[in-house]
C-alpha cells in the first residue's frame, strides 16, 4: 500500500496551479486592494497594503489601521491665519522648483485673500523679488 498521507503532503499539497493563482487572484481583490485604498485615505504608503498577502499580518495591519488616529480626527478648526501660511509655504515651495510663474499667483492670491495678516506681508515682499527678477 503505497497511500499518502495527509499528513505528508503539506499546506495546500493537494492544489494545482489554477487553484492557487485563482486563490493569489481572490486574496488581492479581498486584501490588497482594499488595504491600497485605505492606507492612502489614512495618509499612510501604500505599499504596508502588501501585508494583506501574508496570512495573519492582514488582521495585524487591519487593527492598527482601526487604532491609529486618522488625518483629520481631532482637528482644531483652521483659522484665516493658518490658510494664509499654507499658501505661502506652497508658494516658497513653488519657487524652490523654479516655477515663478506659479509662485507669483500663489502670492498675489495671499494679498488678495488675506490683505491683513503676516503671510501678506510676506507674500508681497517675496512678490517684489520676483518681480524684479
Amino acid at each position: 500500500m503505497n497511500a499518502i498521507s495527509p499528513l505528508s503532503m503539506g499546506f495546500l499539497g493537494t492544489l494545482g496551479t489554477p487553484e492557487l493563482l485563482i486563490w493569489a487572484i481572490l486574496n488581492t481583490i479581498l486584501f490588497v486592494i482594499p488595504f491600497w485604498l485605505i492606507s492612502k485615505k489614512a495618509g499612510l504608503n501604500p505599499i504596508y497594503s502588501l501585508t494583506g498577502l501574508i496570512p495573519l499580518l492582514n488582521f495585524a495591519y487591519l487593527y492598527y489601521l482601526a487604532l491609529i488616529t486618522w488625518p483629520g480626527e481631532d482637528a482644531e478648526p483652521r483659522t484665516a491665519e493658518d490658510r494664509a501660511e499654507e499658501l505661502l509655504k506652497r508658494g516658497l515651495r513653488a519657487e524652490r522648483r523654479l516655477r515663478f510663474e506659479v509662485a507669483k499667483t500663489i502670492y498675489r492670491e495671499v494679498l488678495e485673500q488675506f490683505p491683513e495678516s503676516q503671510a501678506a506681508l510676506d507674500a508681497k515682499s517675496s512678490l517684489e523679488v520676483l518681480e524684479k527678477a
